[in-house]
């Protein structure tokens, strides 16, 4: 009987411990089929529906996705070259170079976009009432303001105005009779 009683113990252990890796297999087929379904919701083109398929189809994905980063740092470096010690790009880049004004005066800019429309685009350092005063002298030029983009970068402002031409005979004359030794 002894070896009986021990035959029993020993299926009953063997038994209690086959259940717990069933039970743990179970879990791990349920987190992966979970996450293979998580996978399959990422990845735009899957091809089949079994594990290999949307394995192989994730790892393309991802491979075109590092692809089109590389491609996209490229172009980016392409059109902001990087300068030792210099700023890339925005509008600090704006003022170093030919394009800064030694005096502190704005720098404007016009572009002719319609037969009454123009862009002015005026780069300054940021100041305390700056952009008001710059919207009461186009105001009092006879410039009605469409649209505006403000752009700052600390200690400096880009300004971008489409503007208006009300009466361009009282525009000219205004300008010829402003003040040459304001600053």
């Amino acid at each position: 009987m002894d070896e009986e009683e021990e035959e029993q113990k020993i299926g009953k252990s063997a038994r209690q411990h086959s259940c717990k890796n069933l039970v743990a297999e179970r879990k791990r087929r349920e987190k992966l089929k979970d996450r293979l379904y998580i996978l399959r919701a990422l990845v735009p083109k899957i091809s089949k529906m079994d594990r290999a398929s949307i394995l192989g189809d994730a790892i393309e994905f991802v491979k075109d996705l590092q692809n089109q980063v590389k491609r996209l740092q490229e172009q980016l470096e392409e059109t902001n070259p990087e300068e030792d010690g210099g700023e890339q790009g925005g509008a600090g880049a704006l003022c170093n170079g030919d394009n800064s004004d030694e005096n502190g005066l704005p720098q404007v800019e016009v572009s002719q976009v319609g037969s009454n429309r123009f862009f002015l685009k005026v780069f300054c350092e940021h100041r305390r009432g700056g952009f008001v005063r710059l919207m009461e002298a186009m105001t009092s030029l006879g410039l009605d303001i469409v649209n505006v983009n403000v752009t700052t970068s600390e200690p400096l402002v880009l300004n971008v105005f489409e503007v208006e031409v009300i009466n361009l005979k009282s525009l000219i004359l205004s300008i010829f009779s402003f003040p040459k030794d304001l600053k």
